[in-house]
């Protein structure tokens, strides 16, 4: 994988660890960006992933952390070489601290 890629990537990544995973979302996902979570149907389009991400994160009250676990431009993500692994802890309105 390329340098660049590899930078592109470590910027997207840090900008998600520091919570700011909508400025990264906008910056750095495409128009037909697909995204899917686990078993659930895929999402298809920036418009339909954006509002999905805004509902999620319209739930967090506070984003305590974020690391870097894998990295798919490394090739050391540990799921996949098309996988990326962030842990994040989020408080969520009116509940616990969820590590994900």
């Amino acid at each position: 994988m390329s340098n660049e890629i590899a930078n592109l990537e470590r910027e997207l990544n840090q900008m998600i660890a520091a919570g700011q995973a909508m400025e990264a979302f906008e910056r750095f996902y495409a128009d037909d960006v697909v995204m899917q979570e686990n078993t659930e149907p895929p999402r298809e389009g920036k418009d339909a992933c954006r509002k999905y991400e805004e509902e999620f994160f319209g739930n967090v009250a506070e984003f305590h952390e974020g690391s870097l676990h894998g990295s798919a431009a490394q090739g050391v993500a540990g799921i996949g070489d098309e996988n990326t692994e962030i842990a994040v802890g989020l408080l969520f309105s009116g509940l616990a601290i969820l590590n994900i």
